[in-house]
């Protein structure tokens, strides 16, 4: 009889559990989620490069009022002093690198050793200033290895800069890009060019321009130069990489977008009195 009720109960209990509801299959999270709004702003940059300035343009051409004039000026570089949108382009393709790099570290190294990683980011350094060189070489007709007014070879060694310091802290990563930039700042304050004295900014006759001119052998006619100005470039990617280690800690969104506009606003003010 115990034999009997049982296997009776083990039937019956088959039964239900065929009778209950499928559990449903979690699935597992992700190992990497694109940050959207990192695309976003990509995105909303590159929109002025490819079209959107031709695009306002062409609406001032069909009737000018004062809202599309404001927006086409910002559309256009300072001549020399000041800061328009456009001056701000290049300073935002440096933020993005350094902003995209801790998520990209972090995807890598749940597959690679660290000698894995910096051997890749390595081969995108050498690809990027070897396409600066041909987008020059190609658009002057002559060979230039060296053409640090565009974007692609500042970014190659910014963020070769950036991802060195990747792995480090906060306070050192802050400390480091603050310290470039103070260095910057004293190196245009207190050094003197032949035939410049120190703390010159005029057009054609300052420290950077100097610079181009000993290391290059030549200056860019508009009378700003590129080998020094890679330096703050640095310190605007290590900006980058501090906002992108802010948005993948787990701070609250309000607290992470307190810090954002704090940093932004102190940076404007900082700006405007210096």
């Amino acid at each position: 009889m115990d034999l009997v009720s049982t296997v009776k109960g083990e039937a019956a209990e088959g039964v239900a559990a065929d009778q209950r509801p499928p559990e449903k299959m979690v699935s597992p999270r992700p190992a990497s989620v694109r940050l959207l709004s990192l695309d976003a702003f990509r995105g909303f940059t590159m929109f002025w490069i490819v079209g959107g300035t031709s695009l306002m343009l062409g609406l001032q051409n069909l009737g000018h009022n004062s809202a599309l004039d404001t927006i086409v000026d910002q559309l256009q570089h300072t001549d020399w002093q000041g800061l328009r949108f456009y001056d701000l382009i290049w300073p935002c393709f440096m933020l993005m690198t350094g902003m995209s790099l801790p998520f990209s570290y972090a995807k890598r190294s749940q597959t690679q050793t660290q000698w894995q990683i910096f051997l890749r980011v390595l081969r995108r350094v050498v690809v990027l200033f070897l396409l600066g060189s041909l987008r020059t070489s190609v658009q002057l007709g002559s060979p230039y290895l060296v053409e640090l007014s565009s974007a692609l070879q500042p970014i190659a060694i910014s963020y070769l800069a950036a991802f060195l310091l990747v792995r480090q802290s906060t306070k050192v990563q802050a400390a480091a890009g603050a310290s470039i930039l103070v260095g910057y700042a004293i190196l245009l304050a207190f050094v003197p060019a032949t035939g410049v004295p120190a703390g010159s900014y005029q057009r054609g006759a300052n420290l950077v321009l100097s610079a181009d001119l000993a290391v290059l052998g030549r200056a860019l006619p508009e009378g700003w130069g590129t080998v020094l100005s890679v330096i703050p470039t640095i310190s605007t990617t290590i900006l980058g990489l501090l906002i992108g280690k802010l948005l993948m800690s787990s701070r609250p969104a309000r607290g992470k977008i307190r810090i954002l506009g704090a940093v932004g606003v102190s940076g404007v003010a900082l700006g405007w009195m210096m």
